[in-house]
């Protein structure tokens, strides 16, 4: 219980700072928002590439059949 109660204060301290800008936390939550949209990016157009390599290996191999 106790250290629920303490990740809860963490994250409410966080909110806080983000939204009253302490320590220039929304500098830091706007750059940490931007690195994970690129990383979905980059997850995104890997998974696409895959995708698109196992539908092409399946027709080969459905035509070798």
């Amino acid at each position: 219980m106790k250290k629920l109660l303490l990740v809860l204060l963490v994250v409410v301290f966080a909110v806080f700072a983000v939204m009253f800008d302490w320590f220039g936390a929304r500098d830091m939550a706007t750059n940490g928002v931007e690195v994970a949209k690129n990383a979905v990016s980059s997850l995104q157009e890997a998974g696409d590439t895959l995708s698109h390599t196992i539908e092409k290996f399946d027709k080969q191999i459905m035509e070798k059949n």
